[in-house]
């Protein structure tokens, strides 16, 4: 028979891939993803705190792993090396060392500049502002061993499907009046008083981004949606999203469905 050590192990490993997948589904900033979902209450930006099968455990995560705290943080800096050789292989290569394929593109380049980067600089930065968050932040790139640096912007940060691991990343270089297309985050306050959910109401997240396009300067970090006063039936249009006159949604239809209160199914 199993000894208790093995059990608590196995419910550890069986809780973390569900949260996991949680996780993955609900997107990557912790500090954002709504403790409405109903067993997961991710409150902390660098922990979670998960309840899955009566079994109650707090952790700190990194994007893709569970364990080391990653709380030192030196800011939105990123460190990067030019690097010659592409392809899988070399690829492979570099994911042994703890590092990260990605490339640099420019305006009108097809090519663009072959680069890699820490894996605890990525999942730091994926961590801190989530995975579509990432996105909204203006990073400071330094090439190592020179003293260039340039501003750019994630647009995009590739996952490990399953494990949430950063495989690959693309930036694009920016000035503070480049106009951009980028997904901003909808995150949620609020929720802990929420009538609807007293009432036995079922929150349903229709959005979890929404696509803009506006200069750098302007980039919205996150579209805040208050539910503190929502009672069941309650639902949230593209319309009622308050957006900077400067920032242009990038969806025709207004009347797109963000966020609704659902009514209690039949016996609720």
């Amino acid at each position: 028979p199993a000894t208790p050590r093995v059990v608590r192990v196995e419910l550890e490993r069986t809780m973390q891939r569900h949260v996991a997948r949680a996780v993955a589904r609900w997107g990557l900033a912790l500090n954002a993803a709504p403790t409405l979902a109903g067993d997961l209450a991710l409150r902390q930006p660098a922990t979670t705190t998960a309840v899955v099968g009566g079994f109650a455990s707090t952790f700190v995560r990194r994007a893709g792993t569970f364990g080391k705290d990653t709380s030192k943080d030196k800011g939105d800096v990123i460190d990067v090396r030019l690097r010659d050789a592409s392809g899988r292989i070399a690829a492979k290569k570099l994911r042994k060392e703890g590092r990260v394929p990605a490339i640099l593109f420019r305006s009108g380049s097809r090519a663009g500049e072959h680069i890699s980067l820490a894996l605890k600089d990525i999942e730091r930065l994926v961590t801190k502002h989530g995975h579509v968050g990432v996105g909204t932040r203006v990073l400071k790139m330094r090439f190592e061993g020179t003293d260039r640096a340039e501003d750019v912007i994630a647009k995009q940060v590739h996952l490990t499907m399953g494990t949430g691991v950063v495989e690959n990343a693309t930036f694009m270089p920016v000035e503070p009046t480049t106009e951009v297309n980028v997904d901003v985050p909808v995150t949620f306050i609020g929720e802990d008083v929420c009538p609807g959910v007293k009432q036995g109401g079922f929150p349903w997240v229709m959005r979890r981004s929404v696509p803009v396009k506006c200069q750098v300067k302007d980039i919205p970090r996150v579209f805040n949606i208050d539910v503190s006063n929502f009672s069941v039936g309650k639902v949230v249009f593209l319309k009622d999203l308050h957006v900077p006159e400067s920032v242009k949604l990038r969806l025709d239809n207004m009347m797109t469905p963000v966020f609704s209160m659902s009514r209690p199914g039949r016996g609720g």
